[in-house]
């Protein structure tokens, strides 16, 4: 039996020296850097997610920067310099500002002057950029940590990682009390920024069934006037999704997206929100009395009803799925 045994060491490529590695990291922190003074310089908004003419070629440069600091990582993982370097790139790129005032909500519009490489409107990108400046900032902690601590640290991240699940799994009602404080206080942000607890909780106890959306387009014939309600009206039904039409590739990424699409937009009632019973019951009577959905006839291939028409609401049928 041959035993295979390491090579002597003089014939192992030595690692790359750290000037090199230094000079590859500090060209990708330049062109981040240099995404951030052409923003500064075309005039790009900080504020709000305003599109601007310069947005491509900033993200095209902190793209570029943030790859180029990987590979300087890649070429010495154990030196901690070139983790500094993704760092420096990716909070770069994140950007930096004064904290919002209290009570905003920074989904609205950011009241606070954001300086980043990343464009303002390009804001799921300025996250993945944070995301990846914190990596490299423990990156290069666990190189000058000894060997045991690191692999402690490494069993506590999948611990938290594994706790959390368990939180999203059991954190709909009734939820036991250790795992709605450990959900609420410490697992909440990393699931959500990790998507990771929609599918967990969809899928416990009891999924129930999923929403397609409807949307009726009406339109008016072509040279009747604007104000005339006796026209008849023209109308489209669109509907999302529908698995013959949008089930494309082979792992149903876009039907998917869609339905997940569908989903938040059923949810659109915050949460602790409760009508007065009065409105209750008008909103009641409403849907009961509302004739703009006709009754449904037919299935689509999804298996589920789609409206047909009554001769009093549409002057004519146009078939088809909403387009996208």
């Amino acid at each position: 039996m041959t035993v295979q045994t390491p090579p002597p060491a003089d014939l192992r490529e030595p690692p790359p020296p750290t000037s090199r590695v230094a000079l590859v990291g500090l060209v990708g922190v330049a062109l981040a850097a240099a995404a951030l003074v052409v923003g500064l310089a075309a005039g790009a908004p900080l504020r709000g997610f305003d599109p601007h003419p310069a947005d491509g070629p900033r993200a095209l440069l902190a793209t570029l920067g943030l790859l180029v600091a990987g590979c300087a990582i890649s070429m010495r993982p154990g030196w901690y310099g070139g983790w500094l370097c993704g760092a420096a790139t990716g909070l770069i790129g994140y950007g930096y500002g004064p904290s919002p005032p209290a009570g905003t909500e920074w989904h609205l519009s950011p009241p606070r002057d954001w300086y980043a490489g990343v464009p303002n409107a390009w804001d799921s990108v300025q996250l993945f950029f944070g995301v990846a400046g914190a990596i490299g900032l423990i990156g290069a902690a666990w190189t000058l940590l000894p060997r045991k601590a690191v692999l402690a640290l490494t069993l506590l991240g999948v611990g938290y990682h594994f706790a959390g699940i368990v939180s999203a799994i059991t954190s709909p009602t009734p939820t036991p009390f250790l795992a709605d404080q450990y959900w609420r206080r410490v697992a909440q942000r990393y699931l959500q920024f990790a998507y990771m607890n929609n599918a967990y909780q969809f899928y416990s106890p009891d999924p129930g069934p999923a929403c397609q959306l409807w949307v009726c387009v009406e339109y008016k014939p072509a040279g009747a006037a604007d104000n005339d309600p006796d026209v008849a009206k023209e109308c489209a039904w669109g509907y999302v999704p529908v698995r013959a039409d949008h089930y494309k590739d082979p792992l149903g990424l876009e039907y998917y997206r869609r339905l997940s699409l569908t989903e938040n937009t059923a949810q659109y009632v915050r949460a602790g929100f409760y009508l007065p019973p009065a409105e209750q019951g008008l909103v009641e009577q409403r849907r009961q009395s509302d004739t703009r959905i006709p009754g449904t006839v037919g299935r689509t291939s999804s298996g589920s009803s789609r409206p047909s028409w009554s001769p009093g609401t549409c002057s004519r049928r146009t078939p088809g799925t909403w387009p996208g």
